[in-house]
């Protein structure tokens, strides 16, 4: 009798050790293809975790147990939601169940706007346009611009070229969109100039200068034209 629960008691241990050594080396599944994408098992792993695209909105699951006689059940999701999605493949042994859980995360829909809705300079009025992209500022001696632009986290916005400014200059205010798509507003820099000065003060002294002229030459005309009549004398006429 003793004996009987010896042997009893050797080939429970056994069983245990057997079982806990095929559970150690998860080695239930021997091929997991989700969406025609092969999965990359490991040993002890049973959860795994797949990112598709935002326009997957449906997964596929095929499992091949390691066993033939193992039976395979999966639960998975009529239609992928943005974020976690949660498919369970349960394996069926003689002896235990062992559930895998596969987080398929589908990605949000990247935003395509690449439109600005407001850009202002501090100081100045650019009369922005969300669907116009090129403007002309006029400004003083500034050699940089406050430029502020809306703040939305799906755009990367960057400025170029807002740094010692001069009269042609051209700023760009880049924007990209989450998908990649890139919109560029150009602002032409004119500065005001005292270079117009110089010209109109050498108009204002030419004038009087040019009236003066027109004077003396009118007058010299008339002296040629109306000249002074002399009366000249004969040596031998009387003079009275």
């Amino acid at each position: 009798m003793k004996l009987l629960k010896r042997l009893l008691f050797i080939l429970l241990i056994l069983f245990t050790i057997t079982n806990v050594k095929a559970l150690d080396n998860n080695e239930y599944i021997k091929e997991l293809v989700i969406n025609y994408e092969k999965i990359k098992l490991e040993k002890d792993k049973y959860d795994y975790t797949l990112n598709v695209d935002n326009n997957i909105e449906k997964v596929s699951v095929k499992v091949i147990p390691t066993e033939e006689n193992y039976k395979v059940e999966i639960i998975n999701v009529d239609k992928l939601q943005v974020g976690k999605n949660i498919v369970k493949v349960y394996i069926t042994t003689p002896s235990q169940r062992i559930e895998y859980d596969i987080n398929v995360k589908r990605k949000k829909k990247l935003s395509e706007d690449y439109l600005l809705k407001s850009l202002k300079i501090d100081n100045y009025n650019l009369n922005f346009l969300s669907l116009k992209n090129n403007y002309i500022l006029k400004i003083n001696k500034e050699k940089s611009l406050n430029i502020i632009t809306d703040a939305d986290k799906n755009k990367k916005i960057t400025i170029e070229g807002n740094d010692n400014l001069k009269n042609g200059s051209i700023i760009k205010i880049k924007v990209i969109a989450e998908n990649g798509s890139t919109n560029i507003y150009k602002i032409k820099i004119k500065k005001s100039s005292n270079l117009y000065i110089i010209p109109i003060s050498i108009l204002v002294l030419l004038i009087p200068l040019t009236v003066l002229l027109y004077l003396k030459k009118q007058k010299s005309k008339k002296n040629y034209s109306n000249p002074e009549i002399v009366k000249v004398y004969n040596v031998d006429e009387e003079i009275i």
